[in-house]
């Protein structure tokens, strides 16, 4: 599809008319390639069965004042904690489902995704995630002022089995602004397939052609701007056997997601 001179594609994709039509990268090289978080600890006031409980001013006032046995100070302290959460489960963060932690060279970047914005273009991007899909994958169109794209994976095998597990298009609840991610797509109806971008600009002369957003980023902007200017035309030889590793020689300089997943970011 084209916009203001621009085209996406999920397999073949050609660059904008105002870009160079020879492969580029900023950083390349006339080189070949070369050989939960931390929680706090608690305190807890507590007393712990078995312990002794202090008395108070009115027991020691009080004549016929007892200090409480060891016995009926553990049955008060078991009591207490029965009805107490367990110190685990106040510690420990819940995942976010619609979270997708992209590990890449450059930093992390999180992505939130929005079920409400593309139900089936989220879905099917959990499924990508799961089966392992993006781990390896280089983001191998990188354009200063508009988007960074990725979406062809590490195994010729991955990409195979997957090119064909198109899904239907959706409305566009969502445009295209700086940070807002979606699928790249053929000219031709329900063609979102694997490859995804992420906008670095206003580029909502996408929006007119289907280009529907189904999440953003949360954290790791930053990161994501960093990532090396490339432009790598042949995305069909990048997905065949062999592919990636002519890919790294062209471009050594190039960045790769190492690992994704859903749910919230792991410790480091």
């Amino acid at each position: 599809m084209r916009s203001g001179g621009t085209t996406f594609r999920t397999r073949a994709f050609r660059p904008s008319s105002a870009l160079t039509t020879r492969t580029f990268c900023s950083d390349l090289k006339e080189t070949d390639e070369t050989g939960g978080t931390a929680t706090p600890s608690g305190t807890s006031n507590q007393v712990a069965p078995g312990a002794q409980k202090p008395l108070s001013l009115a027991d020691m006032q009080g004549d016929s004042a007892k200090a409480p046995t060891d016995e009926t100070a553990g049955e008060t302290g078991a009591g207490a904690d029965a009805n107490k959460p367990p110190a685990d489960a106040a510690k420990t963060p819940k995942e976010d489902s619609n979270l997708v932690v992209l590990e890449t060279t450059k930093g992390n970047i999180v992505i939130k995704l929005h079920p409400e914005w593309s139900p089936k273009g989220v879905e099917h991007f959990k499924e990508l995630v799961n089966a392992g899909f993006y781990n390896g994958a280089p983001w191998f169109r990188v354009i200063d002022g508009f988007v960074a794209q990725t979406g062809v994976a590490a195994d010729p095998r991955l990409n195979k089995s997957w090119e064909e597990k198109t899904i239907q298009d959706e409305p566009v609840v969502k445009g295209n602004i700086r940070g807002r991610v979606a699928y790249g797509q053929t000219g031709q109806p329900n063609s979102r397939s694997t490859h995804f971008f992420i906008n670095y600009a206003d580029n909502s002369r996408l929006d007119a052609q289907g280009f529907a957003a189904f999440g953003e980023v949360e954290e790791g902007m930053d990161v994501a701007d960093k990532l090396t200017r490339c432009e790598y035309q042949r995305q069909d030889i990048l997905a065949a056997e062999g592919g990636l590793a002519q890919f790294k020689k062209m471009f050594p300089n190039a960045d790769y997601i190492t690992k994704a997943y859903v749910g919230s970011p792991k410790a480091s």
